[in-house]
């Protein structure tokens, strides 16, 4: 089989407290990129989980202020209507006069349930089962209970598509997270996030082992090294594919040095390091390839300097069959 090959992705990247991310690009002699890599911070992406906006009193998740209240085009993070519209008659709506946004717009609360007293947050995509009217909360996909990833356009023109699938690993603890690009969540061509990265809903977050956010604090703590691996073009995990190439125990020490450049310079690539490495005859593998290994065996990677073994792949992939069951 021929080896894996890991080049720079070209673009203009950013994340959750970096301001460059750089981002590789990993494929099997020279074909289509299996995968990409990059490291932020996660972006916690609240909207759509009934608790992400409100009034104060009610403690929510997210502030109004990110909901678009203060911008020129008013909110779009939750569903606002004008007091004087009939649309507050027709609709039977509860509207909160206390938070208008620059358009005179007013917040649509929830009436009924247990996040009563909330504001109804929206997503781009609708919930399956969920309520047909756009101003029940239950009409949207909620972000505190499905992992999701924002797909902004840079991704988008790279080959990421909606659905595709993507990990999260947590490189202090070596825990990981699943989660699927959502379309329309992201920034757009032209705009400032067009290649930003990383934004995660709740739920993505919660799972990888992130604390559930208090009222006291401004913002969900992320402060952990996380490598994100996503798959461009597929709904499932590339790496028996990558497990398949010569030399497949380059992808697991790839990633460990560039989490060792990244702690020393935030948003490095790792790319020259890890080309050192190679010319060095791959002496001294990273002390955190182990760990790296084991967390990522559960998704098909069992590398092997000539390629997986067929006994392994066999178990990754009953492993893989058993964490989707």
């Amino acid at each position: 089989m021929p080896q894996l090959q890991f080049s720079n992705l070209n673009g203009s990247w950013k994340g959750n407290d970096y301001k460059t991310v750089s981002i590789t690009s990993v494929s099997v002699g020279g074909g289509k990129p299996l995968a990409y890599v990059f490291m932020t911070h996660m972006n916690v992406d609240f909207d759509g989980a009934p608790n992400c906006y409100g009034p104060p009193e009610k403690h929510p998740l997210d502030s109004l202020e990110n909901a678009g209240r203060n911008g020129a085009r008013g909110y779009y993070g939750l569903i606002a209507v004008d007091p004087k519209s009939p649309e507050k008659t027709v609709h039977k709506l509860k509207l909160d006069e206390r938070f208008p946004d620059t358009l005179g717009k007013c917040p649509v609360v929830q009436q009924t349930g247990p996040y009563a007293g909330f504001f109804v947050s929206t997503t781009s995509k609708k919930a399956k089962g969920g309520s047909p009217s756009r101003y029940e909360q239950s009409h949207y996909i909620d972000s505190g209970s499905i992992p999701f990833c924002a797909l902004s356009y840079g991704l988008a023109s790279n080959g990421i598509g909606d659905q595709d699938l993507g990990i999260a690993l947590r490189l202090d603890k070596y825990k990981h997270a699943t989660f699927h690009f959502m379309g329309g969540e992201g920034h757009g061509k032209g705009s400032a996030g067009a290649g930003a990265v990383g934004e995660c809903s709740y739920k993505t977050f919660l799972d990888i082992g992130g604390s559930p956010k208090t009222a006291a604090q401004k913002y969900a703590n992320n402060s952990f090294p996380t490598v994100f691996i996503v798959f461009p073009g597929s709904q499932s995990a590339q790496l028996i594919a990558i497990s398949m190439a010569d030399a497949s125990e380059d992808f697991a020490a790839f990633l460990a040095i560039q989490a060792k450049v990244d702690a020393a310079s935030r948003g490095k690539s790792g790319l020259q390091a890890f080309n050192d490495y190679i010319a060095g005859g791959r002496q001294n593998k990273p002390a955190s390839y182990p760990s790296i290994v084991a967390a990522l065996r559960p998704f098909g990677y069992v590398p092997n300097s000539n390629g997986a073994s067929i006994g392994g792949l066999i178990g990754a992939m009953a492993a893989m069959a058993a964490a989707s069951r």
